[in-house]
């Protein structure tokens, strides 16, 4: 059986639940180096090809970066979407229905249904990538400051 960090989303077997993925960190997001089914290291004609798609895509569409953005506490204006003819063929050179580098997200357009419970499943576990890659900055709020009243009162 592979390591984790050998599984690619689509792997049978890979599923159970996202909260227990997104625990599972890095070992995850680690995946997008390694394809087959046993495993190796990419091409260089796969690897000039995801770069040379980096950055290009469309952004999330605004129901899903208002949901999802909501539920993981992070800003996901930045993701850029990928779902084409482009994405169809690197998802199947890695034997994937998605990966994630950085803040771009590619799908296969057969696993692209956002109206779906899976399809929303899918694209939330990228997007937990995208998170642990650097690629959408959780949002914080500021620490409370609590402050002590230090003027003396006399009686």
């Amino acid at each position: 059986m592979r390591s984790p960090a050998a599984r690619r989303d689509g792997d049978p077997g890979s599923g159970g639940d996202l909260a227990s993925e997104i625990a599972a960190g890095s070992k995850i997001a680690r995946r997008t180096a390694v394809v087959g089914a046993e495993g190796g290291s990419l091409d260089s004609d796969t690897e000039c090809r995801i770069q040379a798609a980096t950055g290009g895509g469309q952004a999330l569409p605004d129901s899903l970066q208002q949901s999802m953005g909501g539920a993981f506490g992070a800003d996901f204006s930045g993701v850029r979407l990928h779902v084409g003819p482009e994405s169809d063929q690197l998802n199947e050179r890695i034997q994937a229905r998605a990966f994630t580098v950085g803040s771009d997200v590619f799908v296969r357009r057969s696993d692209y249904s956002p109206g779906s419970p899976a399809g929303q499943h899918l694209i939330a576990h990228e997007l937990a990538h995208t998170v642990q890659q650097g690629g959408a900055p959780v949002q914080r709020s500021a620490p409370e400051v609590i402050r002590r009243n230090t003027a003396m009162q006399i009686v």
